[in-house]
């Protein structure tokens, strides 16, 4: 079993910069090359810092590293205001391209607003948008796995899960679809339900442990961890490893919603013993702590 890297580091110092949507907007009142200036330091940054979390992994036997959403952040709203041209994101294409990451796989997890289960056009335009922000920063990096949640029911499950195949397949290519990947999570969607969907679009079902549990506090189990394992492993044949996340509460495990906040470490009593012996696994540490949390669970 191998252990992945999520994003930030806790001790390490390799920082990422960003901005938001509000100061996205401060910048359009300012000369374009006074905004171009500011917002190309921070590509450049993190691109670096991004290299340098990367080779980190290397030098520490970790096999995975998940690329963070902001690496270049409010991408689709530089492009809108001008402050990105093509010109510009040719060169940081070629750049996202000159980053070494070999023997690293490289997965991305774009935030719950991406929810393509809506029946809202507009949250599904903008989470096209954001998942072809991810996208092009994956094609340049070679990262052929992007992880969403199946999102919200909207108090009807089965149209929620039938809206959100159909936009799959609609608003995406072929490749892109067959790098995107599924959770489960804790209130809406059970790793067999997860499954059931990716099984229909042909793509690969991450299982999250934390979630699931927190799933089980709520609502009748639908199988073992053992089965559910089984069951997701079955979307991950030919790929040569399988991708699964696991956390502990911060408070322990009482109720659904108690139970979410993710605590610095990982209890190894919430790590299943049979686990270990699966070599294939890649196995994201979603701890607070980060590379602390690794190296202590080791």
């Amino acid at each position: 079993m191998e252990y992945g890297l999520c994003c930030l580091f806790w001790k390490k110092p390799i920082k990422f910069k960003t901005y938001t949507y509000k100061k996205v907007s401060q910048l359009q009142s300012e000369s374009i090359d006074a905004a171009r200036e500011k917002v190309f330091a921070i590509w450049d940054h993190n691109i670096k810092s991004l290299q340098a979390a990367i080779n980190f992994c290397k030098d520490n036997n970790i096999n995975s590293y998940r690329v963070g959403s902001d690496l270049l952040p409010q991408l689709q709203r530089i492009i809108d205001s001008g402050i990105a041209t093509d010109v510009h994101l040719d060169y940081y294409h070629k750049k996202l391209k000159d980053i070494n990451s070999s023997g690293i796989i490289l997965s991305m997890h774009p935030g719950q607003h991406v929810n393509m289960g809506s029946p809202t056009h507009s949250v599904i335009e903008n989470s096209v948008q954001d998942l072809k922000s991810h996208f092009f920063v994956a094609k340049a990096i070679g990262c052929k796995e992007i992880n969403i949640h199946l999102g919200g029911t909207y108090g009807d499950k089965e149209s929620a899960k039938k809206r959100f195949i159909s936009n799959m397949r609609d608003f995406l290519t072929a490749e892109e679809l067959s790098w995107m990947t599924i959770e489960n999570d804790e209130l809406n969607y059970s790793l067999k339900e997860t499954v059931q969907v990716a099984k229909e679009l042909g793509i690969r079902c991450t299982y999250d442990i934390h979630h699931q549990r927190c799933h089980e506090l709520k609502y009748r189990p639908d199988g073992t961890e053992e089965e559910y394992f089984a069951w997701a492993k079955e979307t991950w044949e030919g790929y040569g490893y399988q991708r699964m996340h696991i956390s502990s509460p911060k408070d322990g495990y009482t109720t659904c919603s108690k139970s979410r906040s993710h605590h610095d470490f990982i209890d190894t009593r919430d790590l299943p013993k049979w686990l270990i012996e699966e070599s294939e696994v890649h196995l994201d540490i979603e701890a607070k702590a980060k590379e602390a949390a690794i190296f202590k669970l080791r």
